[in-house]
């Protein structure tokens, strides 16, 4: 896993925080400065519902691998 940036803006955190992208708690270690913002995005998109979590029972990226 990598942190990508591009013109000085954390480009992880903005899919995380638009609800395209989920965290991987896993990793965090490895980005200890972003850790908390990440997660708190990533609870902020899970009560708006918005995009991944729209759905009525959102499956984990890694979890519908497994299962398939």
């Amino acid at each position: 896993m990598a942190e990508v940036y591009a013109n000085g803006q954390n480009i992880n955190l903005q899919l995380v925080q638009e609800g395209y992208a989920v965290v991987y708690t896993q990793f965090l270690r490895s980005c200890p400065e972003t850790s908390n913002a990440l997660q708190a995005a990533e609870a902020e998109a899970s009560q708006q519902r918005l995009n991944f979590w729209s759905q009525p029972n959102p499956i984990m990226p890694c979890d519908f691998r497994r299962s398939n």
